[in-house]
Protein backbone atom coordinates (compact mmCIF):
# COMPACT_ATOMS: atom_id res chain seq x y z
CA UNK A 1 0.00 0.00 0.00
CA UNK A 2 1.11 3.37 -0.66
CA UNK A 3 1.28 6.31 1.84
CA UNK A 4 -1.42 8.36 -0.17
CA UNK A 5 -3.81 5.42 -0.33
CA UNK A 6 -3.66 4.80 3.30
CA UNK A 7 -3.72 8.44 4.17
CA UNK A 8 -7.09 8.09 1.64
CA UNK A 9 -8.76 5.35 3.24
CA UNK A 10 -8.18 7.28 6.43
CA UNK A 11 -9.83 10.39 5.48
CA UNK A 12 -12.71 8.05 3.69
CA UNK A 13 -13.39 6.72 7.23
CA UNK A 14 -13.56 9.86 8.95
CA UNK A 15 -16.00 11.82 6.56
CA UNK A 16 -17.99 8.53 6.94
CA UNK A 17 -17.64 9.26 10.75
CA UNK A 18 -16.37 6.09 11.69
CA UNK A 19 -14.92 7.07 14.98
CA UNK A 20 -14.95 3.26 16.19
CA UNK A 21 -12.43 2.69 13.90
CA UNK A 22 -8.43 1.35 14.80
CA UNK A 23 -6.73 4.13 12.42
CA UNK A 24 -3.39 3.14 13.96
CA UNK A 25 -3.94 -0.42 11.55
CA UNK A 26 -2.94 1.40 8.13
CA UNK A 27 0.08 2.76 10.09
CA UNK A 28 1.32 -0.98 10.95
CA UNK A 29 0.45 -1.82 6.97
CA UNK A 30 3.91 -2.45 5.06
CA UNK A 31 3.89 0.95 2.63
CA UNK A 32 5.96 0.94 -0.85
CA UNK A 33 6.21 4.39 -2.71
CA UNK A 34 7.93 3.64 -6.77
CA UNK A 35 10.12 6.50 -7.83
CA UNK A 36 8.39 8.28 -10.67
CA UNK A 37 9.37 6.71 -14.32
CA UNK A 38 12.11 8.64 -16.32
CA UNK A 39 11.06 10.19 -19.50
CA UNK A 40 12.97 7.06 -21.27
CA UNK A 41 11.22 4.65 -18.61
CA UNK A 42 7.81 6.03 -20.31
CA UNK A 43 9.23 5.29 -23.52
CA UNK A 44 9.31 2.05 -23.18
CA UNK A 45 6.42 1.30 -21.79
CA UNK A 46 4.81 2.99 -24.20
CA UNK A 47 6.53 0.64 -27.45
CA UNK A 48 4.83 -2.17 -25.16
CA UNK A 49 1.62 -1.04 -25.43
CA UNK A 50 2.05 0.01 -29.02
CA UNK A 51 3.37 -3.84 -29.31
CA UNK A 52 0.52 -5.67 -27.57
CA UNK A 53 -1.99 -3.39 -29.01
CA UNK A 54 -0.97 -4.53 -32.90
CA UNK A 55 -0.92 -8.42 -31.64
CA UNK A 56 -4.37 -7.40 -30.02
CA UNK A 57 -5.86 -6.24 -32.81
CA UNK A 58 -3.82 -7.72 -35.57
CA UNK A 59 -2.63 -4.55 -36.98
CA UNK A 60 0.55 -3.16 -38.05
CA UNK A 61 0.23 0.47 -36.40
CA UNK A 62 4.31 0.72 -37.21
CA UNK A 63 3.25 1.70 -41.11
CA UNK A 64 1.32 4.28 -39.81
CA UNK A 65 2.73 5.71 -36.41
CA UNK A 66 6.03 6.57 -36.85
CA UNK A 67 8.79 5.76 -33.18
CA UNK A 68 8.91 10.37 -33.11
CA UNK A 69 5.18 10.13 -33.04
CA UNK A 70 4.91 7.93 -30.16
CA UNK A 71 8.29 9.62 -28.26
CA UNK A 72 6.16 12.56 -28.90
CA UNK A 73 3.06 11.41 -27.11
CA UNK A 74 4.96 10.10 -24.43
CA UNK A 75 7.03 13.09 -24.35
CA UNK A 76 3.86 15.85 -23.97
CA UNK A 77 2.36 13.26 -21.29
CA UNK A 78 5.75 13.17 -19.68
CA UNK A 79 5.80 16.84 -19.08
CA UNK A 80 2.85 16.76 -16.81
CA UNK A 81 3.99 16.97 -13.73
CA UNK A 82 1.68 15.36 -11.83
CA UNK A 83 1.48 11.63 -9.57
CA UNK A 84 -0.20 9.86 -12.22
CA UNK A 85 1.87 10.59 -15.53
CA UNK A 86 2.15 7.04 -16.13
CA UNK A 87 -1.65 6.88 -16.23
CA UNK A 88 -1.63 9.58 -18.24
CA UNK A 89 1.15 8.62 -20.37
CA UNK A 90 -0.74 4.69 -21.30
CA UNK A 91 -4.06 6.53 -21.87
CA UNK A 92 -2.83 9.11 -24.05
CA UNK A 93 -1.03 6.13 -26.60
CA UNK A 94 -3.81 4.13 -26.21
CA UNK A 95 -6.04 7.02 -27.74
CA UNK A 96 -3.99 7.75 -30.18
CA UNK A 97 -3.30 4.27 -31.58
CA UNK A 98 -7.41 4.04 -31.46
CA UNK A 99 -7.16 6.62 -33.69
CA UNK A 100 -5.00 5.45 -35.73
CA UNK A 101 -6.69 2.27 -35.75
CA UNK A 102 -10.22 3.69 -36.38
CA UNK A 103 -8.91 5.70 -39.12
CA UNK A 104 -7.51 2.54 -40.69
CA UNK A 105 -11.06 0.70 -40.81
Amino acid sequence: MTPGFANKCKDVLLRKQRWDFDYARFDKLPMYEMSPLQTAELEVLALLIFEIYSIAYDWEPETIMLNSQLKLIVRKAAAIRIQDRVRIVIINVVEALDDLFQESL
